[in-house]
């Protein structure tokens, strides 16, 4: 069995793993795809991420896996850091759990930074605002549940039932709450500390990212039932208290947050190109607090921030139409057509033209 995203594993053995269906994309799909990934596809997903902050050519490794697609990509420095500035806090409409195989990570959780050493975990619902921090080597898998799937997994029906049910009642209570409330304000995740050696660690958990990633790659007879073995398998031993110490935490819902998520759809409905006065107008707050709301949660100003909705819209028009691109200028309000190739060319490391070729050809 090989060890998921070792420093040493070249692009060509993920490629011979998978039979060709692994996918190597560009850097511009990257950009597309990768920063903020809401949406799920299907009832999981596994995504691993490797860091190389002394590697100018492979400095971020991403793999992704699933039922229905794989997905290779690498960025050098230059693409990360373009990536890195684009990121935000997000949120998923999906569950997630967090695996720190080697290395450390810091975690921004709802404008909290949290540590995360090897063999550590966090599983968040669907709501929790968070952003991973790419500082120093580490090697992470992502285990990405539908919310379906979970249920599913937990209702299906068992033969020896005192001895197959997961005896953590903290799981089916967090699994129960998210799903009966379901609110859109309602945050809480919970964070593992292991209690074990990294080589038991190695051995049980990490173990079982590879097997579960194995039967995606190489499915055959029985696979489906293996794989959703494994995913319970790898529950009950994180929230064994004998293995994992399990710290449940939770964030209620706020005024600030609310405003917040106003102000995101806002400035979706209208691209991202919304005055001062526009904003003042629509929500009857001084500008000053709705900057200090937005810099809050992401990080960014209000300019920032809308700017990053405006530069996916530009894409959009870039590659779904044939409009010259002065009139996406036009239509993106922009009155001065060199200032949008410059912030076009800061979001995408190239210019729309150059963009548009790459996409067509590629689509």
């Amino acid at each position: 069995m090989f060890s998921i995203l070792d420093t040493n594993t070249s692009q060509n053995h993920y490629f011979g793993m998978s039979s060709g269906i692994l996918n190597q994309l560009p850097f511009n799909e990257i950009i597309k795809s990768i920063p903020e990934q809401h949406h799920l596809d299907g009832p999981f997903n596994l995504y691993f991420s490797t860091h190389h902050p002394d590697s100018s050519e492979t400095a971020l490794i991403i793999m992704q896996s699933s039922p229905i697609q794989n997905m290779y990509v690498t960025l050098n420095a230059k693409e990360m850091d373009i990536q890195s500035r684009m990121s935000t806090l997000h949120r998923h409409d999906f569950y997630e759990l967090m695996f720190v195989i080697d290395g450390d990570i810091y975690q921004n959780i709802e404008n909290l930074r949290h540590y995360y050493p090897q063999g550590s975990c966090c599983l968040m619902n669907k709501n929790v605002f968070h952003q991973e921090e790419y500082g120093g080597y580490h090697r992470i898998a992502f285990l990405q549940f539908s919310e379906e799937y979970l249920l599913q997994l937990m209702e299906a029906p068992r033969y020896f039932t005192k001895k197959e049910n997961i005896k953590s009642n903290l799981f089916n209570d967090f699994l129960n709450i998210n799903h009966k409330k379901n609110y859109f304000s309602d945050k809480n995740y919970i964070d593992f500390i292991p209690l074990e050696t990294p080589m038991w660690i190695d051995q049980n958990i990490h173990d079982r990212f590879e097997k579960i990633l194995w039967e995606i790659q190489s499915p055959s007879m029985g696979s489906t039932f293996r794989i959703n073995a494994m995913m319970l398998e790898l529950i009950s031993l994180l929230f064994d208290n004998k293995h994992y110490h399990n710290t449940p935490l939770h964030f209620t819902s706020s005024a600030e947050q609310e405003l917040f998520d106003s102000i995101t759809r806002f400035l979706v409905q209208h691209n991202g190109r919304v005055s001062r006065k526009e904003l003042e107008t629509h929500f009857h707050y001084s500008g000053d607090y709705l900057y200090k709301i937005t810099q809050k949660f992401t990080g960014l100003s209000l300019f920032d921030y809308g700017m990053k909705f405006c530069m996916q819209k530009a894409c959009d028009l870039l590659i779904t139409t044939a409009m010259p691109i002065a009139d996406i200028c036009q239509q993106l309000s922009f009155s001065n057509q060199t200032y949008f190739f410059k912030k076009f060319k800061e979001y995408h490391g190239m210019s729309p033209a150059k963009y548009r070729k790459l996409n067509r050809l590629q689509n």
